[in-house]
């Protein structure tokens, strides 16, 4: 519930502001946080391969629209 409130006040904030889109990058790894920024409304727009060290782990780039 926390993080969720986090990213709805950020995208408020964000969207007072004129900010249209957000991009963010998460491990492929971390399922619970890529469940959360889905539920938000972020969708999967690019994968870079390798992106993440120790462990060596790609990034999934995501993208919401801000209305």
């Amino acid at each position: 519930g926390v993080a969720t409130k986090l990213i709805q006040n950020m995208e408020s904030i964000f969207k007072d502001n004129g900010v249209k889109h957000i991009f963010l990058d998460v491990r492929s790894t971390n399922i619970p946080a890529r469940n959360l920024y889905q539920k938000l409304n972020f969708f999967k727009i690019d994968i870079r391969k390798d992106y993440y060290q120790q462990p060596t782990c790609d990034a999934i780039i995501m993208k919401k629209e801000i209305r």
